[in-house]
């Protein structure tokens, strides 16, 4: 896949407040405090992070930027809602959560799964020290994975721990990356990031380079590590 096509950019659907920039890279609510809904462009691949660092604030609102996924599809001819929450969560299943300075959740699951994606403890981390989520230069970002039939939502905020947020997402729909640039927040801009590997990914990875290094086939020495059959399974057919 060409590097063009690993860029995303806001839809040209927007709110009426929003105006576009820097080749619909950065989003500016010019007026009023709603009507300021942006889409991703496409819908968003598994594993695929959606960042946005906060260049702009504004004095005299209530409320922050709120992030995060929709089955709502995008068009110019759609209408948008005023806000995401509640209008957007009311028509079309999403799963948006409120920013606030004092904005964190315990995750969902206690245990970590095998398919917590790994990431680079720089790639999110914001470029200048901030002091809440809601700040300036504030670095934001979710992803989803597939679990079986259905999705997890994981929300990242300026590089912290990777925390599942939403559960039970079907996996069938497109899912659209949605900002509502809210309240006091009044410019945000996209942050190119690449798709991440998985805890289980990064792990096979390890194993196939590190048993390439050997004289002996891989699938000779697969065979003789002491694992179970299904995760043999796993390495041989990703080898």
């Amino acid at each position: 896949m060409s590097q063009l096509k690993n860029v995303i950019r806001f839809h040209q659907c927007h709110g009426q407040n929003i105006d576009l920039f820097e080749d619909r890279t950065v989003a500016l609510r010019s007026r009023g405090f709603a009507d300021a809904l942006v889409f991703s462009e496409r819908p968003l691949r598994p594993g695929e992070i959606f960042a946005v660092d906060i260049e702009s604030k504004e004095r005299g609102w209530n409320g922050h930027l709120r992030l995060g996924l929709t089955t709502f599809i995008p068009s110019q001819e759609a209408v948008l809602p005023k806000y995401s929450l509640p209008d957007l969560t009311n028509s079309h299943p999403s799963w948006i959560f409120a920013v606030s300075k004092r904005f964190m959740f315990e995750p969902l699951l206690n245990d970590c799964p095998e398919d917590t994606p790994t990431i680079p403890e720089t790639v999110l981390k914001p470029k200048t020290f901030v002091r809440h989520v809601t700040d300036n230069g504030s670095r934001l970002a979710i992803m989803y994975l597939n679990a079986g039939k259905f999705a997890q939502m994981y929300f990242i905020s300026n590089g912290d721990e990777v925390k599942i947020c939403a559960e039970r997402i079907p996996s069938h729909d497109p899912l659209y990356a949605v900002v509502d640039v809210y309240g006091k927040t009044r410019q945000v801009r996209l942050v190119q990031i690449s798709s991440v590997r998985t805890l289980l990914e990064a792990s096979r990875d390890a194993i196939i380079s590190s048993l390439n290094q050997t004289k002996n086939g891989v699938k000779q020495l697969v065979d003789d590590v002491c694992l179970p059959v299904h995760l043999k399974q796993y390495l041989l057919s990703h080898s």
